[in-house]
């Protein structure tokens, strides 16, 4: 894993939380997308608002990247 794209979750599953932790102790990007954001170590980036607001812009962004590269 390169990279962790978490979107809309308050970490409230185990699951989810524990992905969260492994990517933090791994010290990956993770970025979160949420309105209020719940991850609060590690090397993250917010992109606050909601998710059907961000994610569309967010992958044209990213494949535009993928494209020129």
């Amino acid at each position: 894993m390169d990279c962790l794209i978490v979107v809309g979750t308050a970490l409230e599953t185990n699951l989810a939380a524990n992905i969260v932790a492994q990517a933090i102790t791994n010290k990956k990007l993770i970025v979160e997308i949420n309105i209020d954001p719940v991850i609060k170590y590690g090397n993250v980036k917010y992109l606050i608002g909601q998710a059907e607001q961000i994610i569309p812009n967010f992958c044209e962004l990213t494949l535009a990247k993928f494209k020129t590269n």
